[in-house]
């Protein structure tokens, strides 16, 4: 039997596919613009996970869609936890891998007006 699980981690979404009581996690949640604090949700993803049976024994891939924060920021901590290997796209790797300021506004070159302001914003407090 097959299951697609929407895990929902209060404004980000993964999901988990379950098949013969193996996984297959989809993004991993993850710090998002309009968070008022920092949170990557991943104490909630692994209560998520456990509710639905997810352990390091039968985790068997992560999926990761494309490299922005919200998809991807648990991807490492996951893999050191459970062992479970990740699959991407080679051209995020680096948005995953180390992410800065300018790969974030260059993600959401194609998202209108208001994100890449909130970035240059950002960017500027920063430096």
């Amino acid at each position: 039997m097959q299951e697609i699980i929407r895990i929902d981690l209060n404004g980000v979404n993964c999901y988990l596919g379950k098949q013969d009581g193996s996984f297959v996690l989809f993004d991993t949640g993850g710090h998002i613009i309009l968070d008022k604090q920092f949170d990557n949700r991943y104490d909630l993803l692994l209560n998520r996970l456990a509710e639905h049976g997810c352990t390091p024994e039968n985790l068997k891939l992560i999926v990761l869609t494309h490299g922005d924060n919200d998809h991807v920021a648990n991807a490492a901590a996951l893999r050191r936890q459970f062992g479970a290997r990740i699959a991407m796209n080679e051209g995020d790797r680096a948005l995953a891998e180390n992410p800065d300021v300018d790969m974030a506004m260059s993600s959401f070159r194609f998202r209108g007006v208001v994100f890449p302001f909130i970035l240059l914003v950002m960017k500027k407090q920063i430096r």
